[in-house]
């Protein structure tokens, strides 16, 4: 067992403490998440084609349409900061100085996440895909914004795609800042919806969790499904 070297007694190492105080207290760190009204998709229809149908094909439907736990900013932050995931699935993390355990498979259970099967898809197993591998989802661009118009923006997508795009950063990979643009995995995300491709969600949220605490220039997402794994210590 490693002595505790912070001098917070919120934290084990002088490392997690530093992490906290100079990355996570200094920008807006916790994303809003939100949860889907489908009866308010389906009763508009018109104004959200195919939505609702593209989420229940990929098998998440259910998942966001969760109403979804209040949750405390520090709590969350805290766990960003002290949190570990062990190859053997093993989750521990620290919450106001006191040491708690889990595994993925309870959280998973805590949060009703889909179940994973072996041929879902990983959304992290390919590279980012680049802008202009979303050519096919755009109409026709006018002729007035044809120059200044880029691939990636999310003016002129497909109708359907604008609302399964905001859809899913605030609920299943979510974005902080420019909602304007689709960049990085988000856009590797919005394909498995536009062909509709099931996907390992436990293993999105656990693998985005991991790159935010590796990436200092990201924001802590999916604030609701953490506190509900708090909660349950």
């Amino acid at each position: 067992v490693r002595r505790s070297t912070a001098v917070d007694y919120r934290f084990h190492t002088k490392e997690q403490q530093d992490f906290y105080e100079t990355v996570l207290l200094d920008k807006p760190i916790v994303c809003e998440m939100r949860w889907v009204d489908w009866k308010y998709i389906d009763n508009n229809e018109d104004h959200f084609p195919g939505v609702h149908e593209s989420f229940r094909l990929n098998g998440v439907d259910t998942f966001v349409g969760q109403k979804l736990t209040k949750w405390n900013d520090e709590l969350i932050m805290q766990f960003y900061s002290t949190a570990h995931f062990y190859p053997d699935e093993k989750i521990v993390w620290m919450s106001e100085g006191t040491r708690y355990q889990s595994t993925v498979a309870e959280w998973a259970k805590l949060i009703n996440a889909p179940e994973e099967h072996e041929d879902d898809l990983d959304v992290y197993a390919k590279p980012r895909k680049g802008h202009n591998s979303m050519a096919h989802m755009y109409k026709e661009i006018p002729d007035a914004t044809l120059e200044s118009h880029k691939y990636g923006s999310i003016y002129y997508l497909l109708s359907g795609l604008p609302t399964i795009n905001t859809i899913l950063r605030h609920t299943l990979l979510l974005k902080f800042g420019d909602d304007k643009m689709i960049r990085g995995h988000s856009i590797n995300l919005l394909h498995m919806f536009d062909v509709p491709e099931k996907f390992k969600v436990m293993t999105l949220i656990v693998e985005t969790i991991k790159r935010t605490t590796a990436d200092q220039k990201r924001s802590c997402g999916y604030a609701p499904h953490i506190q509900m794994l708090i909660n349950s210590k």
